[in-house]
């Protein structure tokens, strides 16, 4: 349930980021989400580390879907790693949550691919 929040939310949070890494020059100001809560979004990171998108609060967080079955999803990872990379040091988070997959296939596939980048488990 919380999921489809987050994903029907997701263009959204791709616009602001997209606004934030144009606007690099200007330095903008962060919006206010606005009085809706953000859906909770607590797991466990590939490594097994606990996380927790509360603890993000303040930035401007991109969460993006994906598997390794999914073409375009595989597609899509090596720009969010140069938008992480270009917005390094700005109030900006991404975040990819992995479908239903073990880590041990998450991991063999980054390791492939050589994509770095934070992935939290569903």
């Amino acid at each position: 349930m919380a999921w489809r929040a987050l994903v029907r939310r997701g263009a959204g949070l791709l616009a602001v980021a997209a606004a934030l890494g144009c606007a690099a020059a200007e330095e903008p100001a962060l919006k206010a989400w606005g009085d809706k809560p953000t859906p909770p979004l607590a797991t466990r990171t590939v490594d097994g580390r606990p996380v927790d998108l509360k603890d993000l609060r303040g930035r401007v967080v991109l969460v993006n879907f994906w598997a390794t079955w999914c073409e375009p999803c595989k597609d899509e990872l090596p720009s969010l790693v140069k938008l992480k990379e270009q917005l390094a040091g700005r109030p900006f988070e991404l975040v990819t949550v992995n479908y239903g997959e073990f880590p041990d296939r998450i991991n063999q596939y980054l390791a492939r691919s050589g994509i770095r980048l934070p992935v939290f488990l569903d």
